[in-house]
């Protein structure tokens, strides 16, 4: 079965029943894209303390994230993905602008405009009477899908109690939307299960919506047509790769806005008096992270490197300060700490599967691509560098001993590496610096002054 085909094939199929004027195929976005993802989506929970640690960092720095602009009229909209410096990393090159946030976590009801999970007892005899309307041929669909064999039994449940959930959250945005006229919405991420929600809602009421494309995802393994009406692609390989898969949408090439800063300084060689420093990235959509981890660590074993591992945003350091308690060299930084820092303090980065090697060249550092669990179909970015750069995809840990001694002990090598990699960004992405965000402003701003001529 063609795993792309049948999920669009699925969603049209659910979009054929409204639920107050919208698909319910389109409600269950995210969920669907779950059905041939390697990994069933990512847990959104934070520990208190990163919780805290991102509140007043945020707090301190970003002062208009703090306002509470719940009746902003003509405004843009942002739907964040999360609150995590991932989030504030894509938020900072648009602050200027002052969008105001929209998003539903109690954490920080008094940022922006808050949209509660509770409804009220108006709003949920409205909920009741079109969820009713809707319910029996959803669920006829569904369990004509599980008798087929398209579907298993507890994933139909899920979506069941999934649309019942977020159905729920529709009536409480759609509200929202009666009350706000923005000029525009954007998100990073129009398929995660909130944001999907917004643009949604927001496309009801004839707003205009638009999406930056987040991360490496490239069709059709991990990916599922975009919701919003325009998506910001970072260059031509990606417009050219999407293209294919979009429907009525357009697809605009933008660069990268969390490029937006001038490369730092010149390349810095290791000293070879001294110990260097490296620094593993994780990637949450491993089968099997901690196992990746130590894999590294045993690579490494003989080497006198100091070794710092920085977490992904949505997870806990924690956890990997638990597992990892009783490693030598180790230093297991909190997740919450901007990638960017933790590179400009290193010599040489590992990295699975990461957006993150965008700053790591950036800042000038030679990167080692590492897969020893061998899992080929969520390493899409790595290959592609790696065919691009002809860079080896290692993947056994003696090989990855000899290319971190090359590295170390001959600078022709470490220099030919940071050039290789910046040749290939040069390539993927149009332009970095602050046309990118302009351009994106542009092009969502003119629009709707288009619409008002």
């Amino acid at each position: 079965m063609n795993d792309l085909k049948y999920r669009i094939g699925l969603e049209q199929l659910l979009d054929t029943i409204n639920f107050y004027n919208i698909g319910c195929g389109s409600i269950l976005a995210y969920e669907l894209m779950t059905l041939s993802c390697s990994a069933i989506g990512i847990s959104e929970n934070i520990t208190f303390r990163e919780k805290t640690s991102i509140f007043f960092r945020k707090r301190i720095c970003y002062p208009n994230l703090n306002k509470q602009n719940s009746y902003l009229i003509d405004a843009p909209l942002w739907v964040p993905t999360n609150f995590t410096s991932r989030f504030v990393e894509i938020y900072m090159p648009f602050v200027r602008y002052n969008f105001c946030l929209i998003h539903n976590v109690f954490t920080y009801r008094k940022k922006g405009i808050y949209i509660s999970k509770l409804l009220t007892i108006a709003e949920f005899r409205i909920w009741k009477r079109e969820y009713n309307k809707c319910i029996d041929k959803f669920q006829r669909i569904l369990q004509i899908e599980v008798s087929k064999g398209n579907l298993s039994l507890a994933f139909a449940d899920r979506l069941t109690m999934r649309f019942l959930i977020k159905s729920q959250q529709i009536i409480k945005i759609d509200k929202k939307f009666e009350e706000l006229t923005p000029q525009f919405v954007l998100t990073d991420y129009d398929r995660q299960n909130f944001n999907s929600l917004v643009i949604l809602s927001a496309k009801k009421h004839s707003v205009k919506t638009y999406t930056l494309i987040h991360g490496s995802t490239e069709p059709p393994n991990n990916f599922v047509p975009f919701l919003a009406d325009t998506i910001f692609a970072w260059g031509q390989r990606q417009k050219d790769l999407f293209a294919p898969y979009l429907r009525a949408q357009s697809i605009e090439i933008v660069g990268r806005p969390e490029m937006r800063e001038e490369r730092e300084g010149s390349i810095r060689y290791l000293e070879l008096d001294k110990i260097p420093k490296l620094l593993i990235f994780t990637n949450p959509g491993s089968s099997d992270p901690a196992k990746y981890v130590r894999s590294c660590l045993s690579a490494l074993r003989q080497h006198q490197v100091e070794i710092y591992l920085k977490p992904h945003p949505v997870e806990s350091s924690m956890d990997y300060q638990r597992k990892f308690q009783h490693a030598k060299n180790l230093l297991v930084l909190d997740s919450s700490i901007p990638a960017k820092i933790a590179i400009s303090k290193c010599d040489m980065v590992i990295i699975h599967e990461s957006t993150v090697v965008f700053e790591v060249i950036r800042h000038h550092k030679p990167i080692l691509f590492y897969n020893p669990l061998k899992e080929n179909d969520i390493i899409n970015l790595t290959k592609l560098i790696s065919d691009f750069t002809s860079l080896p995809l290692i993947e056994e840990e003696e090989l990855l001993s000899q290319e971190m001694n090359a590295l170390a002990d001959n600078r022709e090598i470490y220099l030919n590496r940071i050039l290789s990699q910046r040749k290939f960004v040069e390539w993927y992405i149009k332009d970095a610096g602050e046309n990118s965000v302009e351009s994106i402003m542009d092009i969502c701003l003119n629009r709707k002054n288009n619409e008002q001529e």
